[in-house]
C-alpha cells in the first residue's frame, strides 16, 4: 500500500486530509499571498473545492501522498505536505510539495515538515530522489530547501511560471 495514514513528531502530526480540513484547505490555497508563490497562482474557491475532492479520491486510488499537517501545540491545521509523481521534461519524477499557513513559513516548523516528509519518502516509500519547484521570490521556501540540503538544479518553467528546480536525494 502506498499511503502512510499518519505519523508525527513532538510538534506536529501528519495525517490524511479529511472532510474536516476542507474549509482550512480552501482558505489557505485561495489566499492571494499563498498564490503569489504557488506555480498555480491564486486559485478560485471552485478550483480549490475541486482540488480538495480530487485529493480525497486519490487516497482510494493510491495516486500520491498528501497529508494535513497539524500543529499539535495549537491543535490547528498548519497546512499540508506530500509528494507525487509528475512528468517533467519527459521524465517521471517524484515532486515534494508543502503549503503552510503564513505563520509557519519561517523557522523550524517548515523545516521539520520538510524533514518528516522526506524521511517518509526515503525510508518508508524507498523513493531515491525528490524534486521541488520553488518560486524565486519565495525566500522562506528557498531557505528551507537549502537548510534541508536540497541542491539547486536550474531555473525552469512549471505550469508556465518561472521557478527554481531543487532536488534532494536519500543520502543528502
Amino acid at each position: 500500500m502506498l499511503h502512510t495514514k499518519s505519523f508525527d513528531s513532538p510538534d506536529m502530526l501528519f495525517r490524511h486530509i479529511s472532510n474536516q480540513d476542507e474549509k482550512d484547505f480552501i482558505t489557505l490555497v485561495t489566499n492571494p499571498l499563498y498564490g503569489q508563490f504557488s506555480p498555480f497562482g491564486t486559485i478560485t474557491q471552485q478550483t480549490a473545492q475541486d482540488a480538495f475532492k480530487t485529493i480525497l479520491s486519490n487516497y482510494e486510488n493510491e495516486t500520491y501522498e498528501f497529508w494535513a499537517v497539524i500543529d499539535k501545540k495549537a491543535n490547528t491545521f498548519a497546512g499540508f505536505s506530500g509528494f507525487y509523481p509528475v512528468s517533467f521534461e519527459d521524465q517521471l519524477e517524484e515532486m515534494f510539495f508543502m503549503g503552510l499557513q503564513q505563520q509557519y513559513w519561517e523557522g523550524f516548523f517548515s523545516l521539520n515538515v520538510a524533514k518528516l516528509a522526506c524521511n517518509d519518502a526515503f525510508t518508508i516509500k524507498k523513493i531515491p530522489k525528490l524534486i521541488s519547484f520553488i518560486n524565486p521570490s519565495d525566500i522562506a521556501s528557498l531557505n528551507c530547501a537549502i537548510q534541508l540540503g536540497a541542491q539547486f538544479e536550474k531555473t525552469t518553467k512549471f505550469f508556465g511560471t518561472t521557478v527554481f528546480l531543487f532536488s534532494i536525494e536519500k543520502n543528502t
